[in-house]
């Protein structure tokens, strides 16, 4: 009957929780549109580049560790 009333802690709990989860999506992302340099490693030995090696390492925890954050929070 009555809409519930968030305060701004909560409003700022949800924005924060949208904000990470649009990250996530944006990591994972990442890992996908990446693979395809796995797929070259093994078909013809061209090295996947460091810094794509870094930052898909940097997407595996930040989605690793967020996640669980998430989970816990729900």
């Amino acid at each position: 009957m009555f809409k519930e009333i968030k305060t701004a802690e909560q409003i700022a709990a949800d924005k924060a929780k949208q904000e990470t989860q649009q990250l996530l999506s944006e990591a994972q992302t990442y890992l996908n549109s990446t693979d395809w340099y796995f797929a070259r490693l093994s078909e013809i030995g061209q090295a996947v580049p460091d810094d794509v090696l870094s930052k898909r390492a940097e997407s595996r925890k930040f989605i690793q560790d967020n996640e669980e954050l998430l989970n816990e929070q729900s």
